[in-house]
């Protein structure tokens, strides 16, 4: 045998120990398989479809938005994703002046924020909600901090997510505050979480409420973020809640929701969510019954 056939060989020989191995065999016989394992106790399937509320929203409302925003005369490259805003939207010194030389730029009236600058609606950047918030303050949590217990269960039970506790940030003397107490309760909610509680919230809790005659046409923060309060009745009102209400060892405070959409002013977001959630209008008639 010559050289040449005993480096094959040995070549031969380590490639069969380099073979692939399993992943029971890597672990060894008694190691917990991974949780993206199938055979894994830990194993929990993707969705493999998108939710009602979902389907909804992209395959009818977002067409209606596109046909109700659209304007014929606007340059398509202002609507790009990848076209960039002006840098400086202020205000320049302008003029003769030496003084005017090397000037900060001017501040808006009030020193208020710039708004984002805003493009046509095109399908590249459809109002889409990216969040939903829901938070609450228990006042009598200041003098029990049993109170709060009911709430956390309750935004628990109708989210599907745990909750964050909100303390304190300052000490309050009239309200006996102090700093880093307990005083709340927040969800952040997206994905399917988030469209299982606005589908619960529009179609069995808003019909249901006493007087209910819709949401003020006036809410919003010219961002696109929409954000409304609701009483203390609406809380049993959802079915994870009503069937044992009486469970509860405390009365349920209420809450308040803010819909984080990817609209450029409210207008367009509430004519995104009008579909689901009810507006007021300026005409009363017209007006939820």
């Amino acid at each position: 045998m010559n050289t040449f056939q005993i480096k094959t060989r040995q070549t031969l020989y380590s490639i069969v120990q380099c073979r692939a191995f399993t992943t029971k065999q890597k672990l060894g016989k008694h190691s917990p398989l991974p949780g993206w394992d199938p055979h894994s106790e830990y194993f929990r399937p993707g969705p493999t479809m998108a939710h009602r509320l979902e389907e909804h929203m992209n395959d009818t409302i977002m067409s209606d938005v596109l046909v109700g925003t659209y304007k014929h005369n606007v340059d398509f490259e202002d609507s790009s994703p990848h076209f960039n805003e002006p840098a400086d939207r202020l205000v320049r010194w302008t003029g003769d002046n030496p003084y005017y030389k090397n000037r900060p730029p001017r501040h808006s009236r009030g020193y208020k924020p710039l708004l984002p600058f805003k493009r046509p609606v095109r399908p590249e950047n459809l109002p889409n909600i990216s969040k939903v918030v829901v938070s609450t303050m228990v006042k009598e949590a200041l003098q029990d901090k049993s109170h709060l217990l009911s709430t956390i269960m309750a935004l628990r039970s109708i989210t599907g997510v745990e909750p964050e506790i909100i303390e304190a940030r300052k000490d309050v003397s009239p309200w006996r505050l102090r700093s880093g107490f307990p005083v709340g309760a927040s969800v952040a909610l997206e994905g399917e979480s988030m469209y299982n509680f606005l589908s619960v919230l529009s179609e069995l809790v808003l019909p249901q409420l006493h007087d209910f005659k819709g949401i003020s046409s006036t809410v919003g923060d010219q961002t696109g973020n929409i954000s409304f309060g609701l009483p203390g009745s609406a809380l049993p009102l959802f079915p994870q809640i009503e069937a044992v209400y009486e469970m509860y060892p405390h009365s349920l405070p209420g809450f308040h929701v803010n819909i984080a959409t990817k609209a450029q002013d409210t207008r367009l977001a509430r004519f995104a969510l009008s579909s689901m959630i009810p507006f007021k209008t300026s005409n009363p008639e017209d007006d939820v019954r």
